[in-house]
Formats: C-alpha cells, sequence, structure tokens
C-alpha cells in the first residue's frame, strides 16, 4: 500500500496530528489549494485557503492551538486512485485542549496530486459529534488503539459507541 499517495499523505497527518508544520513543505506545493465542506455545527474551518503557509496555519498551527490527542485514520477500503486523484473517507478523534470534550469526526478527503506534491486537497467534513468530557479517556484508549493512520472500516467500528452516550 505504500505508494507515493500514501506517503504524502501519512506525511500530512503526521504533520497535522503531532504539530509538526516543518513537515507540510513534504506534502503540498507552494500555490497548493484547500477546499473545505463542513456539515456540522460542532467545529468550523474556512471555506478556502491557498497557499502552502496559509494551509499550514489552518492545518496544523491553529488546529494545534485547540485541540490535542488528534487521531486521523484514513480509511484503505474506501480507497480510489488513479495516478493524479485520491481519495479515501477517514475518521478523527481529538479533545478540545479548554473543554476535554472528544470530537469524533467522519469525512472525506480527495488529493490531487502533480507531480510529487498535492497541488488541491478538498475535505468534506460529513460529521462531528461531540462525546462528554468524561468518557475521554475511555475514547481516547479506544482510537489509540486502532491501526493508525491507515485501517479498514471494521477496525475502526468500536468507536460507534460512544457516539451516542
Amino acid at each position: 500500500m505504500a505508494s507515493s499517495f500514501t506517503k504524502l499523505i501519512t506525511t500530512y497527518i503526521n504533520a497535522k496530528d503531532s504539530n509538526k508544520p516543518h513537515l507540510m513543505n513534504r506534502v503540498f506545493s507552494k500555490d497548493a489549494t484547500l477546499n473545505m465542506i463542513v456539515n456540522s455545527e460542532n467545529i468550523s474551518f474556512p471555506s478556502k485557503v491557498t497557499g502552502l503557509d496559509n494551509i499550514t496555519v489552518t492545518l496544523v498551527e491553529d488546529f494545534s492551538m485547540k485541540f490535542e490527542n488528534v487521531y486521523t485514520i484514513c480509511l484503505e477500503d474506501t480507497i480510489q486512485r488513479d495516478d493524479e486523484k485520491f481519495f479515501c473517507q477517514w475518521l478523527v478523534v481529538m479533545n478540545d485542549k479548554v473543554t476535554k470534550e472528544v470530537k469524533v469526526g467522519i469525512g472525506e478527503y480527495v488529493w490531487i496530486r502533480k507531480d510529487s506534491l498535492i497541488t488541491s486537497l478538498d475535505i468534506k467534513i460529513k460529521e462531528m459529534s461531540i462525546v462528554d468530557a468524561k468518557y475521554q479517556n475511555d475514547v481516547l484508549d479506544l482510537v489509540s488503539s486502532f491501526p493508525y493512520p491507515w485501517a479498514n472500516a471494521h477496525q475502526i467500528n468500536d468507536i460507534h459507541k460512544y457516539l451516542f452516550v
């Protein structure tokens, strides 16, 4: 599975989840674009961001000021790709640094590559649920047991028990 796309995406996840902005220049071209569709009131992002520096601020620097214990898992069994385009669904689990509430989200990535870097990323947040802070350790312990950052959907099914508490 170690294609050049998956290496780029794994580097991106490492940068975002671990607050390593210096890694973003290994993923995105200088003039890359980010388009966000957010179908939840539980999180907000700008709808369009242009340029490596602005994408880095939005997805790594600003993000890491609000959230910690971030786990982004791409679902291998949803991958569709060709030479220039890569699609997959994802799960994210993180907690708010202030309220300690846990956010559990699902969505889709569409990555467009030219040469060896990403020129466009579309992120669709289909759902972002909030789990009470009293379940923080339970949820984070569970997600930390999942394969990371790539898994199949059946490997992460246990997360659903916390979405309707």
